[in-house]
């Protein structure tokens, strides 16, 4: 009954008299929520981390996201599992607030400006205000170096998840405002090479819901535009390459070398996994970048990028799975430059792995000063994970390798934080023997069960807590996180 009444709201919430009272509905959450914490013994406050005023942020339709600071003596999970049930508990609660990330910090981690850059990463202003919901009073930050990384990975995040893995998939309200956001935020902070002006929102126009309904290819190709304009700062060399080496059937290879024959696609670059479970073959996965140009946009190309992708996938088998993304030469150079994978270390892998069809090298060159910078990011974000998201739903039920891929990106970025560089080795046995003795049962195709996450959690957080007393060395407040 509550997905009934929520979907509702979505689509009646931009009704004008509805609207109004969808925001009497809204505030009324809150003070319910001042109501049940006010007096709490262990929760300080908690802050409305959303911005209602943004243009994007609509009654009815957008959940509040919420902030708990708890004393530094409280046990944080304990408190957010009961303040979850709390929410369930009312329907007024449940239809406004965003449950399924609910960051909970206690007051000396709170007042750590690095670890709130990771809450920060929506941010499109230099000033941002959090309103207490338990007091009168307002929590101001400024945007520092920190928060412009997270802020500028997120978009890419962003980018990846609702275009460049996702072409041409039914347009939502949802995937055009993340897709604006992420492009304004890169055009931000890098003018010149996200020239195009995509869209303005002004929130009594309503703009993005109108265009996104009655003019959605049009919004597509100026988006496209930012991330195929051509961008003078490009550099890549000439170099001898063969897609030989990666033993991929013959079929699939004549297929990919095909494909750079349309004049849309300048290169493909081909990474395998991180882990590999024997020396003959590739397996596990293969990430296939296409590097799109200007052409794209100067025909009705949109529509052919999902079968082209599609049959691409027609090659997947259970040993290799393969993994199809759309970008273009900008966007994978400056990916890489400035270290907005997931992985902080991936820009390393690639220049080592990484095959380019059209036998180009990428020029781009890493700093250790930025590395750094998404070190902590990712430590910060793999903290947030076990505190407010249950690292565990992700692994447990899922294939050990899953488990082992992750122990072993801790491991390799504690290796580079202590030795400046890292010692790698693709082959699976070879890190389970260094890395994962006690696993040697487990095959890599088996589900974890709950038994075994208990050894997987124990391996994880030692060597978070390792990364986390080097990562200290670059920024002390780092030390105040528990975990």
């Amino acid at each position: 009954m509550t997905q009934f009444f929520i979907k509702f709201f979505s689509i009646t919430a931009f009704l004008p008299g509805l609207n109004i009272l969808y925001r009497l509905f809204y505030f009324r959450s809150l003070t319910l929520l001042k109501r049940l914490y006010l007096n709490h013994e262990e929760i300080i406050d908690v802050i409305l981390t959303s911005n209602t005023k943004s243009p994007s942020f609509v009654y009815g339709q957008s959940d509040y996201n919420i902030l708990i600071i708890v004393t530094n003596n409280a046990h944080p999970k304990s408190i957010l599992r009961e303040f979850r049930k709390d929410i369930n508990k009312y329907f007024l609660l449940r239809s406004t607030i965003n449950t399924r990330f609910i960051p909970i910090l206690n007051e000396d981690e709170f007042h750590s400006d690095t670890i709130k850059s990771y809450l920060l990463r929506n941010s499109y202003k230099d000033c941002v205000n959090w309103d207490s919901i338990l007091f009168d009073k307002k929590h101001t930050f400024f945007i520092r170096k920190q928060d412009r990384f997270a802020i500028n990975y997120n978009s890419f995040q962003a980018l990846d998840f609702y275009l460049l893995y996702a072409i041409n998939k039914k347009s939502t309200k949802t995937k055009f405002k993340n897709i604006i956001r992420a492009i304004n935020n890169l055009k931000r902070y890098y003018p010149s090479r996200f020239p195009v002006e995509v869209i303005k929102t002004k929130k009594k126009d309503n703009h993005l819901s109108i265009l996104n309904i009655i003019f959605p290819k049009k919004l597509e190709k100026l988006v496209w535009s930012n991330i195929v304009y051509k961008d003078e700062q490009i550099e890549f060399k000439q170099t001898s390459g063969s897609i030989s080496k990666f033993n991929l059937e013959v079929n699939f290879q004549k297929h990919l070398e095909s494909l750079l024959t349309f004049d849309f696609i300048e290169d493909i670059t081909l990474t395998p996994t991180l882990i590999q479970i024997n020396t003959e073959q590739l397996t596990g996965k293969l990430f296939i970048d296409i590097h799109l140009n200007k052409n794209l946009i100067s025909g009705n190309y949109l529509e052919h990028l999902s079968n082209l992708r599609l049959g691409i996938l027609d090659f997947q088998k259970d040993l290799l799975k393969l993994r199809v993304r759309f970008t273009s030469t900008k966007l994978f150079i400056l990916q890489n430059q400035d270290n907005y994978y997931p992985f902080p270390l991936e820009s390393y892998l690639r220049q080592k792995k990484t095959l380019s069809l059209a036998q180009r090298s990428y020029v781009f060159e890493l700093e250790r000063e930025k590395t750094i910078t998404a070190c902590i990011h990712f430590m910060i974000t793999q903290f947030m994970r076990f505190r407010s998201l249950e690292q565990k739903t992700d692994l447990i039920g899922s294939k050990f390798i899953k488990s082992l891929n992750l122990m072993y990106k801790y491991h390799l970025i504690l290796d580079y934080l202590k030795n400046d560089q890292f010692e790698l080795t693709y082959h699976e046995k070879e890190i389970r023997e260094h890395l994962t003795p006690q696993f040697s049962e487990i095959e890599s195709e088996d589900p974890l069960t709950q038994d075994q996450w208990k050894l997987v959690k124990s391996q994880l957080l030692y060597l978070l807590k390792e990364m986390r007393d080097e990562l200290s060395k670059y920024d002390e407040s780092l030390k105040v996180l528990k975990f």
